[in-house]
């Protein structure tokens, strides 16, 4: 790939732009502007996201988006319009555009049990509806796409701890954690766009580390590292039934994938 749409360049997309290598060509999509987007290799696109303006003959974008060989369609679920943007994207997508969708474990709600890549979505929020019709449409509609559903980000700046509410106690103490690193997950998504055997093929996946502990230990054992405030359950006792474990072992074995961050803190 030389050329790359992001659509939907929040805190993935700059990650990605971090990550990825400066040869390779990036448009970035986003309703604002970062701070820093003076880099040669991006250009920067301010969009006020709707499915009724993305494809009109005068809006510069149009070219880009019919002409490009990758796009990456990571807006949130919760975006106005959400499904019409992206049907108005896929329906008008060149035969041998690679489509990425990212899309999230969310999907498969609390199932107790391990989850394969061939576990069947139970979405229990409209959130999660939203991107099991997102994938199914894209599905029964593109000859060439990757849907990538990711775990919880962490990376040096964000952490689910800090959204946490530490004044209230929370429920499901005993629930493990399923969460990946933004560089693997941007790392993953560019290793499979780029590879000359996976970028032919249309692959559906889940990605997640290896930290499954329960959450009761899990952002205790966080917010003492990080001097912060510690989240209290109503449920404080070590439990080894985990919900949603989300199984990652496979990557190697099949997409010649190595997690650099196999366990997250």
């Amino acid at each position: 790939m030389k050329t790359a749409i992001i659509m939907g360049c929040g805190s993935l997309g700059q990650y990605a732009i971090k990550t990825w290598p400066t040869t390779l060509k990036i448009h970035a999509i986003s309703r604002s502007l970062p701070a820093l987007h003076n880099q040669s290799h991006i250009t920067w696109h301010r969009q006020n996201l709707q499915s009724s303006s993305l494809l009109e003959s005068h809006n510069p974008l149009a070219h880009i988006l019919a002409s490009s060989p990758w796009i990456n369609f990571w807006l949130p679920p919760h975006t106005k319009d959400y499904l019409q943007i992206l049907k108005s994207i896929v329906d008008n997508l060149g035969a041998h555009t690679l489509f990425t969708f990212v899309s999230s474990t969310s999907i498969f709600g609390l199932q107790e049990k391990l989850i394969l890549e061939d576990t069947l979505p139970d979405p229990q929020s409209e959130n999660a509806q939203l991107l099991v019709d997102a994938e199914t449409y894209i599905k029964n509609t593109l000859r060439r796409y990757h849907i990538i559903r990711l775990a919880g980000l962490v990376d040096e700046i964000r952490h689910p701890v800090y959204f946490l509410d530490k004044k209230s106690p929370l429920q499901d103490g005993h629930v493990g954690v399923n969460l990946i690193h933004s560089f693997d997950a941007v790392s993953f998504i560019y290793h499979l766009a780029n590879s000359k055997k996976f970028k032919r093929q249309n692959i559906i996946t889940n990605l997640a580390c290896s930290t499954h502990l329960p959450k009761n230990v899990f952002y205790k054992k966080i917010a003492l590292s990080k001097n912060i405030s510690a989240p209290d359950y109503t449920n404080q006792e070590y439990c080894q039934i985990f919900s949603k474990n989300i199984a990652c072992n496979y990557l190697w074995s099949k997409y010649r994938y190595q997690l650099k961050y196999l366990h997250v803190c």
